[in-house]
């Protein structure tokens, strides 16, 4: 297991330089330099999340920094609004023992049962603010390919 950014500060630089110059690359944009200003600011953010979440800051901050004259700013803001949209789980769930094997067909009973409460709890709302798909953290498309998946339809 890898631990979340937010306990690996030192690795929140030289990620975000690596990000940076393949980004610049892929975009066939003159690299942009991290300032102390953006480098301050990446270092004070709680990463919820993990490396692939500085990544798309940092692509987000390469593309839009055109429009700022070359400068990178970092939108925290809306990655922190983002985050504290999706509810964190009630209680962490019990690690299975290891040499527990659950068989797949009762992993996708669970999933199956789990979807359909939350569906149900959003009176079958799939996407929005109030929808099933934000009370299981996914998108609403991920939400719709798995109802279709599991056979999940609305019965009236």
């Amino acid at each position: 297991e890898v631990p979340p950014l937010r306990q690996r500060r030192e690795d929140i630089l030289p990620l975000a330089r690596s990000f940076l110059k393949a980004t610049a690359a892929r975009l066939h944009v003159p690299e942009p330099v991290l300032d102390a200003a953006a480098e301050a600011a990446l270092l004070s953010y709680d990463f919820p999340g993990n490396a692939r979440e500085l990544q798309n800051l940092v692509e987000r901050a390469v593309v839009l920094a055109p429009t700022t004259a070359g400068q990178l700013r970092f939108d925290l803001a809306h990655a922190e609004a983002r985050a504290a949209s999706v509810p964190a789980a009630s209680a962490p769930a019990e690690p299975l023992d290891p040499a527990e094997v659950v068989p797949m067909a009762a992993i996708r009973d669970l999933e199956r049962r789990n979807i359909v409460n939350a569906l149900d709890r959003c009176h079958f709302k799939v996407s929005g603010d109030h929808g099933a798909a934000r009370m299981l953290g996914m998108s609403a498309s991920t939400l719709a390919y798995r109802m279709k998946q599991l056979g999940i339809r609305r019965t009236k």
